[in-house]
């Protein structure tokens, strides 16, 4: 192609872009305040700002052609159908204009395919309502910007059939070249020289910014899973800088775009909540950042209720959904967050764990209703036994997977129970009502003094009596308030009354040393007699018996918490799983949490899939299921998703609505950084059959050399080497070898490092993006303000980032704690402590340095305290000294 065709191009793409953004602020300015405000935040500052103005638009259209205004188009592509005949179009990441000068289509939309391949390429592409061939001739990148009112496109790359693809550094300056030649530009020290020219090969792009690296168009594997059907479950799994979290934002985006859906995705969504109903979990505050970024350049609007860590996510649903944690009104548990009840074992993997577990709840809810039929057998009516053998035709034989038929036999007939609750309640409600006042009256202090008893007693561990929760209609919690300590003694002997009668009746014992035992000891001789107690113990039988069947299906998800208490009494008793005895008994660990979230999720969902629950889900009875139904979502994304447990994954998958099942994760398992993350292939199975797994390997992140040091350093700490990266064929990006130091302390290691920036200065002829990472929180402080000082003669200063969360200005050399920087990519990274990690996590300290080297793009620099550890010696011929 001659020099002017070049430059035809480049005019031909840059008055598209004027035009674009021409047509959209004129569509704009008859669209409100709202509009004219974002509109002007991007003609006058093109960052943040104009981030949180479009955010801020609820308004779709509005959004998109704020969007086009910022960024009018992503590629240009020329094709030629099975005719002969050639057309261009320009894809844009999304639209909302037309033109009579270009075709313009979304990338979201079926057109949008083209841009992700290789001139060559045949596509098939849907036109008109059918499916035709394309084939690519020309496929030219295209990153607009813009600068003293003139369009521009720096470092797109442009590919021709039969060609070595190019990078051009800049269409305005192919148009409008220097008038310098070129040896004057260079003795001049113009560094823009170079930028006039279409460079051979795939060019490296500086990072100067810390943030995720802007992915306008996927390649054809990574926009093969983009555009699979949303009810689909997928993790990608590859190496760092394969794009696998802009994969996941972007499919997003156009699962959130109506017009780029197919009919069986419309069928699966409420048009009118789809766009807010979904949630992506990241594992860090600092990643959450980003990725919100990350969003706002899709038009994809997220807020906090969108981007989550699942420790916030979890302690949500635990106390505010299911009441697994205590509040002034209800709970069970308290959570312990630096504790660890359950073993090693149970921790590297909890699938056989949960399954024991779960197991374990359904075995007890059988068990419960099984006893209930015994009770029945004995205590029922005759007037009512009619009803009870319906109600008790599945009980004997009842296996767990019969259970949630049989919830829905008992619902059909409650309606029938509740008229012989209720005779038998008025009776048992007189026969009480009538004690407590004869106690009353012959002794106006007694309930006084049973208060005082009580606090001595305190509140016991568990139930007096199994079954003994099925005595009242509502649990203690819900029961009318009480205002004085004698009146919560008086409910308090209701129940002891109860639950006495009840054993009498079945010939039954209380337990030794239980609350009422101890009660009726203290009563003696004002206990009522024997027959009264039987007659009032048959009432209390047929009723606690009746009630295991009425809202039966509560339990299957609400006596969760309950059963895993007595599940890990159990283990504790016969030394299962490595448990340590919790300081109390409401103690649980994050990890026991997990499990008990996902079990009540599990059985929620499987609930709610039931016809007699679905079709009448709007009713009262059903209102806890409709309130957990209520935080299922459309869409459910994890990122770094190895970082989180098998358990923890398994809730973000259960939080998916039943319809769509839409669950889709990214990660790496040679990047696991938690001594908890996922581990392997069988337990994605485990989590969900439909799961599967796509590898994808392009490094679009380093450079050759640091690529080289990363495989290396993979193969030496026995990672999984089919996550190795390779660089895009074409590349140029060479880069340099890492550097290390050893045997540096103190501020000698700040001054080191302060030496190697002011290199990359003078390499690169700007500050790029810098990171140290240290080995823990408590290093960050310190290094930031000793490496401060060593960067005050360039003018230069460290940003310790604390938790994560600082964020600093663009020039600023940020310092982290390791753990924090996952998902993050800079130009260069220095890694300081490497022999203190390995000291401290033995197991992970090479899995530490495998995601911090792979943060860098250019520059890697490792600086031990002492001596390299003996496990990485092997690395030595990879490093150099100094650049």
């Amino acid at each position: 192609m001659s020099a002017s065709d070049v430059i035809d191009l480049a005019n031909d793409a840059l008055g598209t872009f004027q035009e674009i953004e021409s047509r959209a602020t004129k569509k704009l300015a008859n669209r409100g305040s709202d509009a004219a405000g974002a509109l002007a935040a991007i003609n006058t500052f093109n960052g943040s700002v104009v981030v949180d103005r479009i955010n801020s638009i609820a308004d779709g259209e509005t959004q998109s052609l704020l969007n086009l205004v910022r960024e009018p188009a992503i590629s240009r592509v020329t094709v030629e159908n099975d005719d002969g005949e050639v057309d261009t179009y320009y894809i844009c990441r999304t639209t909302g204009i037309s033109l009579s000068s270009a075709k313009l289509a979304s990338y979201r939309s079926d057109f949008g395919r083209l841009a992700s391949h290789d001139a060559g390429e045949e596509v098939e592409v849907q036109v008109g309502g059918k499916q035709v061939w394309l084939r690519i001739l020309e496929n030219l990148e295209l990153r607009p910007c813009k600068a003293d009112s003139q369009w521009d496109s720096v470092g797109g790359v442009w590919r021709r059939e039969d060609e070595t693809p190019q990078t051009i550094p800049s269409l305005r300056k192919l148009i409008a070249p220097s008038d310098q030649d070129d040896f004057a530009a260079m003795l001049a020290g113009d560094a823009d020289a170079d930028e006039q020219k279409v460079v051979e090969g795939l060019r490296h792009q500086i990072r100067n910014a810390m943030a995720l690296r802007d992915q306008a168009i996927l390649d054809k594997f990574q926009d093969d899973i983009f555009r699979l059907p949303i009810d689909r479950q997928l993790i990608i799994l590859g190496p760092p800088g394969t794009g696998k979290t802009t994969t996941l934002i972007k499919r997003l985006g156009q699962k959130l775009d109506w017009d780029a859906l197919d009919e069986h995705e419309r069928s699966l969504l409420d048009a009118a909540h789809y766009r807010s109903r979904w949630v992506m979990f990241t594992p860090s505050e600092l990643l959450k950042h980003y990725v919100k970024e990350a969003f706002s350049r899709e038009n994809v609007p997220a807020s906090d209720e969108h981007i989550k860590t699942w420790a916030k996510r979890r302690h949500e649903l635990a106390r505010s959904v299911f009441g697994v944690l205590k509040t002034n009104t209800g709970g069970t548990f308290i959570l312990k967050e630096d504790r660890q009840h359950c073993g090693t074992e149970v921790v590297d993997d909890p699938c056989q764990w949960f399954d024991a577990f779960q197991a374990f709840h359904r075995h007890r809810i059988i068990e419960s209703l099984q006893e209930g039929a015994t009770l029945l057998h004995d205590a029922t009516p005759e007037h009512a036994r009619p009803i009870v053998e319906q109600l008790l035709g599945v009980v004997p034989h009842l296996e767990s997977e019969q259970l949630l038929s049989a919830y829905a036999t008992w619902n059909g007939l409650e309606d029938r129970l509740e008229p012989l609750l209720k005779a038998s309640r008025e009776k048992t409600e007189k026969l009480i009502r009538e004690q407590g006042n004869l106690l009353y009256n012959k002794d106006k202090g007694v309930f006084s003094e049973l208060a005082s008893l009580l606090d001595s007693i305190g509140q016991a561990d568990d139930e007096d009596e199994d079954g003994a929760e099925f005595d009242d209609d509502v649990p203690e919690d819900a029961a009318q308030p009480t205002h004085n300590e004698a009146q919560k003694a008086a409910q308090a002997y209701r129940r002891f009354l109860q639950a006495y009668a009840r054993s009498r009746y079945r010939g039954r014992s209380l337990g030794k040393g239980s609350r009422a035992a101890r009660i009726r000891d203290w009563l003696g001789d004002r206990v009522p007699s024997d027959d009264w107690l039987k007659n009032l113990g048959g009432e209390m039988s047929f009723q606690n018996a009746l009630r295991r069947f009425r809202n039966a299906w509560k339990r299957y998800v609400l006596d969760v918490p309950a059963s895993y208490r007595a599940f890990r009494r159990q283990c504790l008793t016969t030394q299962q799983y490595g448990y340590q005895r919790p300081e109390n008994p409401a103690h649980i660990d994050v990890f026991e949490l997990d499990a008990i979230l996902l079990l009540m999720l599990r059985s929620a969902r499987e609930l709610i899939q039931q016809d007699f629950v679905k079709r009448n889900l709007d009713q009262p009875k059903f209102f806890e299921l409709a309130r957990i139904s209520n935080q299922f979502q459309c869409q459910v994304l994890v990122d770094e998703a190895t970082d989180f447990s098998a358990l923890q994954l398994a809730c973000m998958e259960s939080l998916s609505d039943p319809r769509t099942q839409s669950f889709f994760a990214c990660g790496d398992f040679n990047q696991r950084i938690t001594g908890h993350g996922l581990r392997s292939l069988e337990q994605l199975q485990w989590i969900s059959g439909r799961l599967k797994d796509h590898r994808i390997n392009t490094v679009y992140r380093q450079s050759r050399m640091l690529n080289a040091f990363a495989s290396e350093l993979l193969g030496l700490m026995g990672g999984d080497l089919k996550a190795s990266g390779n660089l895009p064929e074409h590349s140029t990006h060479e880069g340099v070898m890492p550097v290390l130091a050893e045997n540096l302390e103190g501020e000698a290691v700040a001054g080191w490092l302060a030496g190697r920036i002011g290199e990359i200065e003078r390499m690169v002829r700007q500050m790029p993006s810098i990171a140290v990472l240290v080995a823990s929180e408590s290093h960050v402080k310190p290094m930031a303000e000793a490496l401060t000082e060593q960067l005050e003669s360039i003018s230069l200063r460290a940003v310790a980032c604390v938790d994560g969360q600082s964020l600093g200005d663009e020039t600023d050399v940020r310092v982290f704690d390791i753990q924090h920087i996952k998902g993050l990519e800079f130009e260069a990274v220095f890694f300081v402590g490497v022999d203190e990690l390995a000291v401290a996590k033995p197991e992970l300290f090479e899995r530490y340095l495998y995601v911090g080297a792979t943060r860098a793009a250019t520059y890697l620099g490792v600086v031990c305290n002492q001596a390299l550890p003996t496990g990485l010696s092997a690395l030595r011929p990879y490093f150099v000294e100094h650049w």
